[in-house]
């Protein structure tokens, strides 16, 4: 009965948490409320707001109405766990499609007597971030980072990548 529970529980926090790529930013105002900090548009026409839910504090990019990425950080800044990740995930419009971890350019672990190896720029000595992406459509990505305790949610055909969107948000 535990077992049934707990997964049910993460649904459900991370549920309330939940911003939805290409979401109108009206939307959002309903789901979160008004923001507790706005940034006017950037050059790249990108208005940045950030909300707090019972769980997460959740930045928004919006650029012509619409999000085209999304931060997530738990409160207490603890990490998230793959279950967690993939249930705010399963929250994005169906429309979007199935997302699926990218197990090539994933987690990276080090055989016996040799140091990992990461692509990412944004690593730790002992992982990179774990990252999913939507069969079929190139241009949408999620990436959670470990030493920084962020999911970052992007579209990268409407919005910036995430190196450009961590170094934005200064994380």
């Amino acid at each position: 009965m535990k077992h049934c529970i707990l997964p049910l529980l993460v649904l459900a926090a991370s549920h309330t948490a939940s911003a939805q790529l290409g979401e109108p930013e009206d939307k959002v105002v309903v789901r979160f409320g008004k923001p507790f900090r706005t940034i006017k548009a950037d050059s790249a026409g990108i208005t940045v707001t950030s909300h707090r839910s019972k769980t997460h504090q959740v930045t928004i990019g919006v650029k012509d109405g619409k999000a085209v990425y999304v931060i997530y950080r738990k409160l207490d800044g603890s990490s998230m766990t793959d279950p967690e990740i993939e249930a705010i995930l399963s929250t994005q419009p169906q429309e979007l499609g199935r997302w699926h971890r990218n197990i090539i350019t994933g987690e990276r672990r080090a055989t016996v007597g040799q140091q990992p190896t990461l692509k990412s720029p944004f690593r730790d000595l002992q992982r990179g971030p774990r990252e999913w992406s939507v069969l079929g459509k190139d241009e949408l990505h999620a990436s959670f980072y470990f030493e920084k305790n962020v999911l970052v949610l992007w579209n990268s055909k409407t919005g910036p990548d995430a190196q450009a969107i961590l170094q934005q948000h200064r994380l």
